[in-house]
């Protein structure tokens, strides 16, 4: 997707997310307030902005929207430590959290 105001007044706005510039507004806005991994996981699952918000798993399309959140991941490198989730923490009763130590070298 175009997220340059220039690229953006070209752009075919037939072949993008709708949540797309919304959702990039909202990552520049708290950029800089992201400086750790509880931050970094508050920021992937925040509702924000709703219903464009970067956890949008609510959509008047339902599953037919691109753009709806069914999960996400976050790996912390220095801890070597994959989180992963489904669904919403908040409003999903199927909402399921693993975190799988995943190391990328052997620290032996």
């Amino acid at each position: 997707h175009c997220l340059n105001e220039r690229i953006i007044s070209v752009e075919d706005k037939k072949n993008i997310s709708k949540t797309t510039h919304k959702r990039y507004e909202l990552a520049k806005k708290y950029a800089k307030q992201i400086t750790t991994e509880k931050a970094m996981f508050d920021f992937l699952t925040s509702h924000d902005g709703h219903p464009i918000s970067i956890c949008s798993h609510f959509s008047p399309e339902g599953a037919n929207d691109p753009s709806q959140t069914c999960g996400g991941a976050l790996y912390n490198y220095k801890t070597q430590m994959l989180k992963i989730w489904r669904g919403c923490r908040e409003y999903d009763d199927n909402y399921r959290y693993v975190e799988i130590p995943l190391p990328l070298v052997d620290t032996k």
